[in-house]
């Protein structure tokens, strides 16, 4: 299947003199953050995940200051991902506006939506939030547009083309397709990788619209043939910061289920009351040394998160 290419943004030539402005600063952006990436094409990702975590149990802790230098530092060497465990972009400009810093305020606004997809909506439902693009020039109608923009380069066919994998995932358990299914689903998964790049939320949107879950997908794929390649591509593409360490959490905890009957990354346990303990049949540095190879929080940050998202109505 050939996908197609989405039609190019057009801009209304009576856009404000603020929001041509914008645009252009936002090409411009684009065109060095190009240039950046052929520079330092070398970086890994790995290492952000785990600096973002140790942020998160900062601020989780009430060190938002400190939390803040350890984002501001980590910026200066990594793009920000606005990783949806942590939604670092959103902490870091909250937290700067709040307390004055001196930051480049309309290159992260507008990157959280052009190139991150932070939706209008999420944006104006956070008083905080809304309030910083206001002071930093931003109109309602300014953040449409970049959302319009950030809509615009979605490749729609791609998408349209996951969500009928998913659909086939879904309605071949449990049958005798299901093996057929998978094999296929995993050749036209590393097909589209390879020509189209990553199903990250720049390249088809946030796939939970479209009630799209690649990870369940990704766990079901462990007896495929070609299981090494799949997962060594996952792998390729975490470290350029497009896949996420869930994803490959599932593919390697399916595989070592169906072989071993355990858990690779070690789980936490929840009951109905809410999160028990932490169960394991091996060392827990073991599971975490496991889990930091590949980008994934420590089960301890895991309960601590929980136990924080728990107790916090407005986290």
């Amino acid at each position: 299947m050939e996908l197609k290419k989405t039609k190019p943004f057009i801009i209304n030539r009576k856009l404000s003199n603020f929001y041509y402005v914008l645009f252009i600063f936002y090409f411009v952006s684009c065109k060095t953050n190009q240039t950046n990436a052929g520079t330092k094409h070398e970086i890994n990702y790995i290492p952000y995940y785990l600096e973002l975590y140790k942020a998160d149990s900062l601020r989780m802790i009430g060190e938002n200051e400190e939390a803040f230098k350890k984002l501001d530092s980590l910026f200066t060497i990594y793009e920000p991902l606005n990783y949806s465990v942590t939604k670092e972009l959103v902490y870091y400009v909250k937290y700067a506006a709040s307390t004055k810093k001196n930051i480049n305020y309309k290159s992260h606004l507008t990157n959280l939506i052009a190139e991150r997809g932070y939706p209008y909506k999420w944006i104006i439902q956070d008083s905080d939030l809304m309030n910083v693009y206001i002071i930093n020039g931003f109109s309602k109608n300014d953040i449409k547009q970049l959302d319009s923009i950030f809509n615009a380069q979605i490749n729609w066919e791609y998408r349209k083309e996951l969500k009928e994998m998913f659909t086939q995932d879904q309605l071949s358990r449990g049958k005798l397709i299901e093996p057929s299914v998978d094999e296929y689903n995993a050749k036209r998964l590393i097909q589209l990788i390879t020509q189209y790049g990553y199903p990250d939320i720049k390249t088809v949107g946030r796939l939970e619209e479209d009630r799209i879950m690649l990870g369940i997908m990704y766990f079901h794929l462990s007896r495929i043939d070609n299981y090494a390649g799949l997962k060594n591509l996952l792998i390729e593409k975490l470290k350029e910061g497009k896949a996420n360490p869930f994803d490959i959490e599932n593919m390697i905890t399916s595989k070592y289920l169906l072989y071993y009957h355990q858990d690779y990354f070690g789980k936490i346990d929840r009951e109905t009351n809410g999160l028990k303990t932490i169960k394991f049949d091996v060392p827990l540095d073991t599971f975490n040394i496991r889990r930091k190879k590949y980008g994934l929080p420590s089960l301890q940050f895991a309960r601590m998160k929980y136990d924080f998202y728990k107790n916090n109505t407005n986290p």
